[in-house]
């Protein structure tokens, strides 16, 4: 959050969320007034059911992040379907109906 401020922008990054007896694998977008938004992962890996609880909210299109422009959020397995059942395209098709123009999408699973 003192980045964003120091430096004028928004920052998003990955960080784990604890909120009560939950961890949420989550990402933090810190504005340059120093509010703040956290989106909680949605489609959780095997991987991460070990350590985190899954988001319960929406997926996230903020207006107010960056001066004329939606900010989309999203999180590694967002991107496929639920559980990989069903045709897919949640993250996707939400973001397009939301007007969303730029997309931050943390990721650890990219391999080049």
């Amino acid at each position: 959050v003192e980045r964003a401020r120091r430096h004028g922008c928004v920052v998003v990054c990955g960080a784990p969320r604890h909120a009560g007896n939950n961890v949420y694998n989550a990402q933090l977008v810190a504005r340059s007034d120093g509010t703040t938004t956290w989106y909680d992962k949605r489609h959780l890996y095997d991987a991460d059911e070990a350590w985190c609880t899954e988001g319960a909210n929406p997926f996230q299109s903020l207006g107010d992040a960056i001066a004329d422009e939606r900010l989309g959020l999203g999180i590694c397995m967002d991107i496929n379907p639920y559980r990989f059942t069903g045709p897919g395209g949640e993250l996707a098709s939400f973001h397009r109906d939301a007007g969303t123009s730029i997309l931050a999408f943390s990721s650890a699973w990219c391999e080049n």
